[in-house]
């Protein structure tokens, strides 16, 4: 692989990779097997759209990045070069789902660069479009609509109505099981529910890119080199931390496999990494280490109070000692 830089999972295991360097699509079977499935390895960039029908391995792309899977098992994919994402249907044929036209005269921009894809439960696309600082979402029927951003390149501190409230250039982007949107964007964690942005309170570190699963969403922090999960219960936990030879890069990509591992592309040694998360108890989070001596002070006092109960009790019960005096 050349700079992978997004990374998918279809239900049964599929993992789909965008070989950005080589400008292609790859698929890691559940038998092991790296296949190609989309591009020609060629740079694509100025190629005509395809036609209806063309094999996805006969379309040139160009410098491929996001992607995402949906519920049928189509591949979508960000390509940057194009700017263009492509529908890559399971039977192997490919069409374009939206361009550089997405969008004009309804949208503050029409679409510019693609960098994050994500996929809702009712088909609806969303598109982390980095150049114009927004995301949007084109229904199944086509209609396309403004979900976030288009203010301009600061990131928001605080809530407001999603469309009128700035993003910055969104680095990541996931949908997660209750249909809220999830984008990180310049370290921020920013949440999406309905029509209001809200920035997540907890500390999740330096978010560089996010994924939701079916037990929380997943933070990668490339700067600590660490996997955090938030859960529905706003429990943030590490998942695993990377050694020094793995740390992914800004353009870091994440997605979370059904009842499996989160995957995470590391394009500074062009690998992709898998890590398990364990499941989520009823149990809190364990205290920090700066909180721990309170704990521990308390057992020693109250060890201590027991002994001296217990000595008490034990004199108590022992018959009064017979004191004899003399005369002088």
């Amino acid at each position: 692989m050349n700079n992978p830089t997004g990374v998918a999972v279809r239900p049964d295991g599929t993992v789909y990779v965008s070989d950005s360097g080589n400008h292609l699509v790859r698929a890691v079977g559940t038998d092991g097997v790296i296949r190609t499935v989309a591009g020609t390895g060629r740079d694509g960039a100025g190629a005509p759209e395809p036609t209806s029908g063309t094999r996805a391995t006969e379309v040139p792309l160009a410098f491929p990045n996001d992607l995402a899977v949906g519920r049928d098992g189509t591949v979508f994919i960000a390509d940057g070069g194009t700017v263009r994402v492509y529908a890559l249907k399971p039977d192997g044929t490919i069409s374009v789902r939206a361009d550089a036209s997405t969008g004009n005269g309804i949208l503050p921009s029409p679409m510019g660069a693609p960098s994050g894809l994500a996929v809702a439960a009712d088909d609806t696309l969303y598109i982390a479009d980095r150049t114009n600082f927004q995301v949007i979402a084109l229904s199944p029927d086509g209609a396309v609509r403004l979900v976030a951003g288009g203010m301009g390149g600061a990131v928001s501190t605080a809530q407001g109505p999603a469309t009128e409230t700035p993003v910055g250039p969104v680095t990541g982007i996931t949908i997660d099981a209750v249909g809220d949107l999830w984008l990180s964007s310049a370290g921020k964690l920013l949440r999406v529910s309905g029509t209001t942005l809200t920035p997540v309170a907890e500390d999740v570190g330096t978010a560089t890119t996010v994924s939701a699963g079916t037990d929380g969403v997943y933070i990668v922090d490339q700067p600590k080199r660490v996997i955090r999960r938030l859960t529905p219960g706003h429990r943030v936990t590490v998942v695993t931390t990377f050694d020094d030879a793995q740390q992914p890069i800004l353009w870091a990509a994440a997605a979370s496999a059904p009842d499996g591992p989160i995957y995470v592309v590391d394009n500074a040694v062009n690998q992709v990494l898998a890590a398990r998360a364990a499941p989520i108890t009823d149990a809190g989070p364990e205290p920090d280490a700066d909180r721990t001596w309170p704990y521990l002070a308390g057992g020693v006092v109250v060890l201590i109070l027991a002994a001296v109960t217990a000595a008490w009790w034990m004199r108590r019960r022992q018959p009064p000692v017979r004191r004899e005096s003399g005369t002088e």
